[in-house]
């Protein structure tokens, strides 16, 4: 019933076997008990004051935990409906480990220490009451509520079980096996900021796990950009430190239909979890998001989207332009473009906190808008001057606004002097409105009307990931230099085309491009 997902297929283990020691190097004076984690298990299971009624779902996690040496790239990753007893599982897997190598290293890190900690004191209580695990006991005063030193252990330096929060400092500890217990919550995912310093944060960890060492995430994805689809490998980016996994997924129920707060399906756990009791969490959840996260195990926004992305439509086709009999056409494959409007958000090349970014917004008769091009520009002053005049020419703009908020102020002077005779003009613009305000406005009823296109390239910068995780309360860390600079060209007052002013370069359309009068038909259409 419940749902698997990953490079390889996890079925009950019948074979009775044991796994072999993690690296092969307990000590022959160590004391190993002979079972499998199944058996190690059930033991717990039958003992009287336990009197675990096993779900189906908890041999598959069985299975997947016991099999640990066939993890793809070493890794694996477990997602579970919350109220799953995936801590409990996970104590017993550790200390089941213990038993196997009474030598090993584990590290559990978790969002907040109090967090990491329910497991270390967990696998305590196991060893304790554990008819096969008793003999882990260690000596006295070795046991602490966030760590514990097992009979049998040899590394003096290292603990054999550590429990830490992300923040924390592990420099120079060592571990064996390492579990992210939970290392993605709403607090550090909200935003692309956010997100991008948990990535910083857990790239450390990966340097103290010994050569052929193992990682194990648990958790529930907090953001759209989870750091569970990028393990995956279903977020369409390529991670430069990790490269795949062996998954587990188990949603509270499979075969959902309907809408949310009326979600029906097969229950996973119907002992536990009824289907009047999984409508009673539907009505009891804050936000659709929430439950999405927490028992379907569906990446959602924490902030509630408020600029859906997915209203607009993407486009790769790029402008045609074509000039005859004195007059000139552009066209955005079936729409006649009418306008265009470019606007430059500059950022210092020495600042991390904000990008420089170009946007470029065709404009067609039939109201609708195209986002062209949302390019961010790298270098100094003048290099930057030269990627925005090189972009406009290509795609035949011939006019910027340049923000000239803060850095901005000296860069209309140094654009004039680098685009002297090459057809392009520039316009300081300072800025004053609310930066929420702006933003809303530009995009608010222009998505619900769906009259918002982006090309392809432009869906594939932080512009989508910006505009998702926008949030029109407060200016949060996140970044929106994306959406700001798109928001402002369209908002802008559009250039009108007139002849001339695409294809070849004439001296009428240099005169426009120099700041002269735009010519119109009677009409007042401006071409």
């Amino acid at each position: 019933m419940s749902s698997v997902s990953g490079t390889k297929s996890y079925q009950k283990r019948a074979d009775g076997n044991s796994l072999p020691p993690l690296n092969g190097k307990a000590s022959p004076k160590a004391k190993r008990v002979d079972c499998t984690f199944h058996q190690f298990f059930g033991v717990w299971c039958v003992q009287p004051f336990n009197n675990w009624q096993v779900p189906e779902f908890h041999h598959q996690l069985l299975d997947f935990l016991s099999d640990y040496k066939s993890w793809e790239n070493n890794t694996g990753l477990v997602q579970i409906f919350r109220g799953a007893g995936k801590s409990t599982m996970l104590g017993l897997w550790i200390t089941w480990m213990l038993t196997q190598d009474p030598t090993l290293r584990f590290l559990i890190i978790s969002a907040d220490h109090s967090l990491a900690q329910k497991i270390t004191t967990d696998i305590q209580s196991i060893i304790r009451s554990h008819p096969l695990a008793k003999h882990l006991h260690g000596a006295e005063g070795t046991w602490r509520t966030d760590s514990l030193v097992v009979a049998g252990s040899t590394d003096g330096r290292n603990l054999s079980v550590s429990s830490r929060s992300i923040e924390s400092n592990i420099t120079g500890a060592r571990a064996d096996v390492i579990v992210y217990d939970d290392v993605e919550v709403r607090e550090n995912s909200a935003t692309d900021y956010k997100r991008d310093q948990l990535r910083i944060k857990l790239d450390e960890p990966t340097h103290i796990l010994v050569p052929g060492g193992y990682e194990l995430f648990v958790g529930t994805p907090h953001s759209f950009d989870s750091i569970y689809t990028e393990l995956e490998g279903t977020s369409g980016k390529e991670d430069p430190f990790r490269t795949g996994c062996s998954s587990l997924k188990i949603p509270v129920m499979t075969e959902v239909q309907g809408e949310f707060p009326n979600f029906t399906g097969t229950p996973t756990w119907p002992e536990r979890f009824t289907a009047a009791d999984i409508k009673k969490r539907q009505d009891g959840s804050k936000t659709k998001g929430h439950f999405l996260s927490q028992y379907l195990l569906q990446p959602y926004n924490p902030s509630e989207t408020v600029l859906d992305p997915t209203l607009i439509s993407t486009y790769s086709f790029e402008l045609e332009v074509h000039t005859a009999n004195g007059s000139t056409l552009a066209r955005l494959k079936d729409y006649r473009v009418m306008g265009v409007s470019a606007y430059w958000d500059p950022s210092s090349a020495t600042l991390q906190t904000d990008d420089s970014v170009l946007a470029i917004v065709f404009t067609t008769e039939d109201g609708n808008y195209f986002i062209h091009r949302a390019i961010k520009l790298d270098g100094g002053a003048e290099e930057q001057c030269h990627q925005v005049i090189q972009t406009m020419l290509d795609n035949h703009v011939s006019h910027v606004f340049i923000e000239t908020n803060g850095i901005g102020n000296f860069l209309p002077a140094i654009f004039k002097k680098i685009a002297e005779g090459k057809g392009v003009t520039c316009e300081g613009k300072h800025t004053s409105q609310n930066k929420l305000e702006k933003i809303m406005h530009a995009y608010e009823t222009r998505l619900s009307a769906g009259f918002l296109h982006a090309h392809k390239s432009v869906m594939e910068t932080p512009f989508r990931t910006q505009l998702r995780d926008f949030n029109h309360r407060s200016v949060g860390r996140g970044k929106d230099d994306f959406i700001d600079a798109v928001a402002m060209a369209i908002l802008a007052q559009p250039i009108r085309i007139k002849a001339g002013h695409y294809g070849v370069r004439s001296s009428t359309w240099q005169a426009a491009a120099g700041g002269g009068s735009i010519e119109c038909e009677s009409d007042g259409v401006c071409f």
